[in-house]
Formats: C-alpha cells, structure tokens, sequence
C-alpha cells in the first residue's frame, strides 16, 4: 500500500518524499489436526515450527525458558515434580528453569507453545530525494515490524552442546561459589548468571524461547549524492553534460537481533518457506561504496 507522496519547494530547495507500507497475513484453513516441521540445522532438535489450522504460517514453536535456577530453594519452591525426565530431587542449581504451561508440575513436551511468529506484521520503505541548485542527495530507508526470527547459530554455539564451539558469551554460564573446605574460607566467587546454565550440563536438545529474537528493524539501505555541472559552461570543451556522483548501500541499520542481519531466510524452498525467518550460518550483508562520473558529448 502506498502512502502517497510530499513535495516541499521552495526557490532553492526540493524535497519529494514517498512512502509504502505492505501487511502480509496468513491462515491455515485445512491441514488436519496439526504440521510440525523441523528445519534440519542443530541436530536432535527435531520440531521447531508448526502449523495449525485457523493460525498463521511460519510460528516458532518449543520451550519457554525463564532463567537459571540458583539455590536448592529455588528448585523446591518451584513446585515442580520432574524436568524432562529428571526428577525433581536429582535437579541441581545451575539448571534452565522451564514454564509449566499446563500447570501439571512436570515440564515435558506438552508444555511447547508458540514462541512467535517468522511473518513480519508489516514492512515498508521511504525514499527521499533532496535538491539543492546542481546538487541531489536521494536516500531510502527500509523497515520491517513484528517478526521473530529463529537464531540456530545460538543454538549450536551458546549451549554447550556436546563437541561443538561456542562463543565467548559462554563465559558468563552459572557456576557455584568454591570455599575451603577446612577453614570456610572463599576460595573463588561464583557466577549466578540467569542466562546460561552450569558447563558441562547434559545436552538439551530442545528448541527454546532463548534462541527466538526480535527481528524488526529500520535500515538506511541507500544513499547517494550528486552533483550535476552546467552545462553552458562545459560547452567550449565539448562535454553537453557532466554529473560526478558519490553512493552507499547497506549503510546503517538499527536492531536488537544479535546476528548479523535480522533481514534473514536461510531455508528457503519446500517446506523451508513455511518458516520464514530462520538465521544458520548465513552470509553478512556487504556494505559497498561507489564513486562515479556520467559525462554526455
């Protein structure tokens, strides 16, 4: 949908501005009871996205996640039974905590909900073109609202996972205060970090909320400057029209997603376009720079 233009002109300047918006909205209307689908990149995961009738394409679904467990307090107060097959009295501080979202007091594979959704709300763009007597500045900004995006890098690099390498962010996982055990004294200080668990964990292979970001964003995509030379003056040497012009592409871009571009689909095709918005081991967007000259005889 277009927004429509604005011109603003005045004897010196010139300032014509377009906008667009577009809403993209889906609905399954008949797929049976349900579709999980599983994107093949973290091995063991299996489901990560699913499909139901009555609701959009492209939902994220699994685990919601809320912290580290600290103390054995912590743990008894829960009022848990068992965590994916571990009972309740073998847990031990240093565990992902995991919301009981059927209220049984046992964490399990009917506690999966919808963890958000790949479809942006809406997306959009607006151009600017600016003049100033011979010179011309055109810039356009690109934004896109509302989508979460599945980071499987994380996944695989912020766990722990078995061999697997992991990023320096891994520095910061749960780990207990160490004393003396003859005189009490503190030997080294823990880390009661909410994020990451205790290294060394048994392997979770489950799609959590932790690995599922906001994937909106504003981009300043294109900007280009120009100047264009009178032509009257360039005549005695034979040139009819000279214009030098300066440009950048991928320029800026505001975002919370921690990978390298929330603009992001990298399994597409098949049932890879049911779940838009999947980030593993994609290619940073380049940044490029350009000078140039058009000359006319």
């Amino acid at each position: 949908m277009s927004l429509g233009a604005i011109i603003i002109s005045n004897r010196k300047i010139t300032w014509n501005i377009n906008a667009n918006i577009g809403f993209n909205r889906s609905k399954a209307i008949d797929i049976g009871d349900e579709l999980s689908l599983a994107p093949g990149v973290v091995n063991g995961i299996g489901t990560s996205a699913i499909i139901r009738n009555g609701q959009p394409l492209g939902q994220w679904y699994g685990y919601q996640t809320n912290g580290i467990y600290q103390s054995p307090a912590e743990i008894k107060a829960s009022g848990l039974t068992a965590i994916n097959g571990i009972a309740i009295s073998a847990v031990r501080p240093g565990t992902r905590k995991f919301i009981d979202q059927n209220g049984d007091h046992v964490i399990d594979a009917n506690d999966r909900t919808v963890l958000g959704q790949g479809q942006p709300v809406y997306t959009g763009g607006i151009t600017n073109s600016l003049r100033y007597k011979n010179f011309n500045c055109s810039f356009v900004l690109q934004y896109s609202h509302g989508n979460k995006i599945y980071n499987a890098n994380r996944a695989v690099l912020e766990t722990g996972r078995d061999t697997h390498n992991a990023t320096a962010a891994r520095e910061n996982s749960w780990k207990p205060s160490l004393y003396d055990m003859t005189t009490g004294a503190l030997v080294e200080a823990g880390n009661p970090n909410n994020k990451y668990r205790m290294a060394g964990s048994p392997e979770e292979n489950l799609m959590l909320s932790d690995w599922i970001e906001n994937g909106s964003f504003i981009r300043l995509s294109d900007v280009t400057v120009s100047y264009q030379f009178n032509a009257k003056k360039l005549a005695p040497i034979g040139v009819t029209g000279l214009m030098v012009f300066a440009s950048a592409k991928n320029c800026w871009i505001s975002t919370k997603y921690s990978g390298y571009d929330p603009e992001v689909n990298t399994r597409q095709g098949g049932f890879g376009d049911l779940m838009p918005s999947l980030d593993y081991a994609s290619y940073p967007r380049s940044r490029v720079f350009s000078l140039g000259m058009r000359a006319q005889f």
